[in-house]
């Protein structure tokens, strides 16, 4: 004798239609996740186009201060300027390459928080 009640029946269709109601959260989700990847993506590249227009900017700068330097060591063996006045040109450039190492690791922790979001670090 086979039995089957009509109730299981209905449980099933609703467990069917419980889990479809998950599977398209879970697709609307997984949507969201990737439209906020590619956004963040954009970010990234704009982040990065700026730090690398700064580090050009900067290795300008230091390139000027670096002849400015060695024109002002050159004035001290002269004594046309003073040792202070040397010492400042040559802070300045240490100075400088300090701002080009910051904005070099700042490229790459962007990089790597850039991998470690898209999942490959």
């Amino acid at each position: 004798q086979v039995s089957w009640k009509i109730a299981d029946w209905q449980h099933t269709r609703r467990e069917k239609q419980w889990i479809e109601v998950q599977r398209q959260g879970i697709e609307a989700e997984k949507n969201y996740f990737l439209q906020q990847l590619n956004h963040l993506d954009g970010k990234y590249r704009e982040d990065l186009a700026a730090i690398e227009a700064a580090l050009r900017s900067q290795e300008a700068i230091a390139a000027m201060q670096e002849n400015i330097r060695r024109e002002s060591a050159a004035q001290l063996d002269q004594g046309v300027r003073t040792a202070t006045d040397y010492l400042a040109d040559s802070t300045a450039i240490l100075q400088t390459r300090l701002q080009l190492e910051t904005l070099r690791l700042q490229a790459r922790q962007l990089y790597i928080d850039f991998l470690t979001l898209k999942g490959l670090l």
